[in-house]
C-alpha cells in the first residue's frame, strides 16, 4: 500500500516535470521578435528573437545595462551613429538569434555594422547551427560610436526559414545591424 502511494507520487512528480519542460521548450520557446525577417534585407541587432536566455540569446550579465528597448538581459543602448538602437559591448561567448526567411538558395554577402575602440573583437555568423562566415575580426574603429561596415562575401544560404546566430568569439564591440544582399560577381 505504501509503495503504491510512493509510486503514484513519483509518477505525479514526473508528470509535472514533463509539463514544465514541454511548456518551457515548445509553448514558450523561441519566436521572432517582430515577425520573420525576410532576406535579402537588414536585421536590426536589437530585434533578436524572443525566448530568453539560452534559447534566443546568451548574455553574460544580468539585466539590460542601459535599459533601452527591451526588458531582458541583452544590453541594448542608443547613441550616435545608429538609427535607433544597438547592442552595446558584446562580450566573449554572447550570441543573438534571428528567425529569417531566405528568398532563394544562393550566395550572399553579409555586411555587419560594428564599432569598437580596441582591435581584438571577433565574431562569426551561423545558419541553423553551421558557421557560414568563419572567424571575422572587428577592427578598432576609433570609438564606441564610430561604426564601420564589415563585408563577408559569398556566403551560401539555403532558401526558406532558418535561424541566424551572431556569435561573439571575442567581445568588447558594439553591433548595430546585419545586412544580407545577393552576391554580385
Amino acid at each position: 500500500m505504501k509503495s503504491n502511494r510512493l509510486m503514484s507520487g513519483a509518477l505525479c512528480l514526473l508528470g509535472v516535470l514533463l509539463v514544465v519542460f514541454l511548456a518551457t521548450h515548445f509553448l514558450g520557446g523561441q519566436r521572432p521578435y517582430a515577425g520573420v525577417i525576410n532576406l535579402p534585407g537588414t536585421i536590426q541587432a536589437e530585434n533578436y528573437d524572443n525566448g530568453g536566455e539560452g534559447v534566443a540569446y546568451h548574455d553574460s550579465t544580468s539585466g539590460n545595462a542601459w535599459g533601452q528597448h527591451r526588458s531582458d538581459n541583452v544590453d541594448v543602448d542608443t547613441g550616435p551613429g545608429v538609427a535607433e538602437y544597438h547592442i552595446g559591448n558584446m562580450a566573449t561567448g554572447e550570441w543573438l538569434e534571428y528567425t529569417v526567411n531566405v528568398a532563394t538558395v544562393g550566395q550572399y554577402d553579409l555586411v555587419m555594422r560594428v564599432c569598437s575602440d580596441n582591435p581584438s573583437g571577433r565574431f562569426h555568423v551561423e545558419s541553423n547551427g553551421v558557421n557560414v562566415t568563419g572567424t571575422q575580426s572587428v577592427p578598432n574603429t576609433g570609438g564606441w560610436t564610430n561604426y564601420t561596415n564589415l563585408k563577408v562575401s559569398r556566403i551560401n544560404l539555403d532558401a526558406g526559414h532558418q535561424i541566424l546566430r551572431v556569435y561573439a568569439e571575442f567581445g568588447n564591440w558594439n553591433f548595430d545591424s546585419l545586412t544580407v544582399v545577393s552576391h554580385k560577381p
